[in-house]
């Protein structure tokens, strides 16, 4: 009974003991946790101040730059428009330099350069086009492949009267290379090489009235016809073709305008007139043959003109200008010439203001045409032919 009870005493004690201690070592562990809480609650704490200065420390940091800035502002801007002063000030002077060097010279630089472009600078645009009248020269001329005088005729728009008192002068401006010029000028060429493509050979070149060009006393005779609305289809013709390459008297003739020429159409009654029964040639035939008649056409002509101006041009009396890809010639007007048509079948023909056996219709037709004058109305304008489409 002893044993038993002390054996039961030790039993206690053991778990009276191990109680105790698995009581100590909870607590042991709870305070363990507890200090591990408060550690980490420490070290957040201590990482949320560090990060909430270094915020504080950039904030103070950018605060400090704006400031310093802002501070700066002001003085730039003060040194800016002091640099801006300095710089329109010497602007100022070099301008007043510069004008009082061309008031001594008489020249600006600026004129100088309008006046001759360097290669480099932009080409300038051409004027915007004008409505002109649209002419067709028509003279006479001669090639190597044909023995005798021939007629030349192409589309001229740049002619324009440049004096009002006798002599009364036309200028006429000829692109380089055409047949028309060739002939009426004698073959004159330009400075470059340049050409229209209507002349691929110069030495090609026509063989005509002009061929001694030596001759400076010699005059070249040329009719500026006026074209009206119904020529219109004949501009393709006359205009955009070389005499060298195509016959434009077919080509006039199928449009519709057979060329006219009063030496093989004059008019028999007048022709009886003036020499009788003697009807072989026309009022110039027997001058022509002897080249001594200034007013004799010994070309075609165009019919149904609204105009016709006979002018001429003497190398003696007046000189060539150059006109880039044209030559300009002034010309002297002899006499002025209408278009009559006798009636339906007649082809009518040319009436010339000089002529002494005009009767009173026909004068009557002259005084018309110089009170009334001619406009768009009654002649050709290109402005019509480019609302059209043909050129």
């Amino acid at each position: 009974m002893q044993l038993t009870a002390h054996h039961d005493d030790d039993f206690s004690l053991k778990s009276l003991f191990s109680a105790r201690f698995s009581r100590a070592k909870n607590q042991i562990d709870i305070l363990n946790l507890d200090r591990r809480i408060n550690i980490f609650l420490l070290f957040g704490v201590q990482h949320s101040a560090l990060l909430s200065h270094k915020k504080f420390k950039l904030s103070m940091l950018i605060h400090h730059g704006i400031t310093m800035i802002s501070s700066l502002i002001p003085t730039i801007s003060k040194y800016v428009k002091v640099a801006v002063t300095m710089i329109t000030m010497m602007m100022m002077m070099m301008a007043i330099m510069i004008g009082s060097i061309s008031f001594v010279d008489g020249f600006s630089s600026s004129s100088l350069s309008s006046s001759s472009p360097s290669p480099s600078s932009s080409p300038i645009p051409p004027p915007p086009p004008i409505s002109v009248p649209v002419w067709s020269f028509a003279t006479s001329a001669a090639t190597k492949e044909t023995a005798t005088l021939t007629t030349s005729m192409n589309i001229m728009t740049f002619c324009m009267p440049v004096s009002v008192s006798s002599p009364k002068l036309w200028a006429l401006s000829f692109y380089h290379g055409t047949l028309t010029k060739d002939s009426f000028l004698g073959g004159t060429t330009r400075n470059n090489n340049n050409n229209d493509g209507d002349n691929s050979n110069n030495d090609d070149t026509n063989i005509s009235k002009n061929e001694n060009d030596n001759n400076s006393n010699k005059t070249n005779t040329g009719v500026l016809q006026l074209l009206t609305y119904s020529h219109a289809q004949l501009v393709k013709v006359l205009g955009k073709k070389s005499g060298r390459d195509i016959n434009k008297s077919i080509g006039c003739q199928e449009a519709g305008f057979p060329w006219w020429n009063k030496t093989t159409t004059m008019d028999k009654k007048n022709t009886k007139k003036k020499y009788g029964n003697n009807t072989t040639g026309n009022d110039c035939t027997q001058q022509q043959l002897q080249s001594t008649c200034s007013s004799c056409i010994d070309f075609d002509l165009l019919p149904g003109c609204a105009l016709y101006i006979q002018v001429e041009w003497q190398p003696s009396s007046s000189q060539l200008i150059d006109a880039g890809d044209h030559v300009v010639a002034i010309c002297e007007v002899k006499r002025t010439g209408i278009w009559k048509q006798e009636d339906k079948d007649d082809v009518g023909q040319v009436l010339w203001s000089d002529d002494e056996l005009l009767n009173d219709e026909e004068e009557a037709m002259f005084l018309r045409l110089r009170s009334d004058g001619l406009d768009e109305s009654n002649a050709l304008y290109s402005g019509r032919l480019r609302k059209e489409g043909i050129i």
